[in-house]
């Protein structure tokens, strides 16, 4: 384990007020260590883990400099995978992880505005989501252009991380084991141009009692040509099993520019609608990291980015 790489991924930005206070309000460390090997021909494993923490300071407005917080950390957070080419185009995977999301946002989103005793109720209740997740799938090429995967996944989503309609508030919505089945069609329509299919099926029994179902069907276009970089994408979801939302249709757009120069530059412009699946949270590969109240909302977000 000496020999794989840990590094430091990204600090949650410390905010200052007008008046020059730079006092922390949220903060967030994540190291990422992981490495691969092979094990034989056509057979290749990963494997790794994640460390985070996350300190919220001067969380209670009635006790901005004092020394109360909402603090999390997992140092030790596990993840493997296996991958083994059976065939010509056909790859078998098994892959295990383990993730945690924390509240975060103080400074950044606005006060909670509690007394010191609610407050202190917030402070011993709230826990940070954790997941975890087996998945086993193949994918498969068609053909040059065209590739489809299928793939097998049960986890459990503890203490799911979610905020007060209109407010910075975070709440805790339950648990749930879940178990379900993914299918995704890609197409490589021309050397620039790509589309997609995916579709989800999840079963979810909930720690406090009942079973229910999640669905998705997402659709997806990706252009990519010199410079420029766009993606258009369409999802019909069913209501999110431990969260307080009607589902439906959600779209998301999103249109990149590559600035070239000494020091290159990304820009772009995001229309953003966040899944609230838990089964969707579950396939997705999510690093560990913070829950804000900004990030659960729709929004249009104009992007900047240097190039590493």
């Amino acid at each position: 384990m000496a020999a794989l790489p840990a590094r430091r991924i990204a600090t949650v930005p410390l905010p200052t007020d007008l008046s020059g206070d730079a006092q922390p309000r949220s903060s967030l460390m994540l190291v990422d260590a992981h490495g691969s090997l092979p094990l034989a021909d056509g057979l290749q494993a990963e494997m790794g883990w994640q460390g985070a923490k996350l300190n919220n300071r001067g969380a209670n407005v009635t006790a901005l400099y004092g020394s109360d917080a909402i603090k999390s950390r997992d140092l030790f957070l596990p993840t493997g995978r296996l991958a083994y080419d059976a065939a010509p185009g056909v790859t078998l995977r098994a892959d295990y992880r383990e993730t945690i999301e924390a509240y975060a946002g103080v400074g950044l989103s606005g006060a909670l505005g509690l007394t010191r005793e609610a407050f202190r109720t917030l402070q011993a209740g709230l826990r940070p989501e954790r997941d975890s997740r087996m998945r086993l799938g193949s994918d498969w090429m068609v053909a040059p252009d065209l590739t489809l995967a299928v793939d097998a996944f049960d986890g459990e989503v503890e203490d799911r991380l979610a905020f007060v309609e209109d407010g910075y508030l975070p709440v805790n919505r339950g648990s749930a084991h879940v178990r379900g089945l993914a299918m995704r069609a890609e197409h490589r329509l021309t050397p620039a141009l790509s589309l997609s299919a995916r579709y989800h099926m999840a079963r979810l029994r909930q720690e406090r009692g009942g079973r229910v179902q999640e669905q998705q069907l997402m659709l997806e276009g990706l252009w990519a040509q010199g410079p420029w970089r766009c993606r258009v994408a369409a999802a019909q979801s069913s209501a999110p099993a431990l969260m307080q939302d009607d589902g439906g249709l959600r779209l998301e757009a999103g249109v990149d520019y590559a600035l070239t120069g000494r020091r290159p530059m990304r820009v772009g412009l995001h229309l953003t609608d966040p899944d609230q699946l838990a089964s969707s949270r579950l396939m997705r590969a999510d690093a560990s990291g913070a829950a804000r109240p900004e990030d659960q909302a729709q929004a249009l977000m104009l992007t900047a980015a240097l190039a590493g």
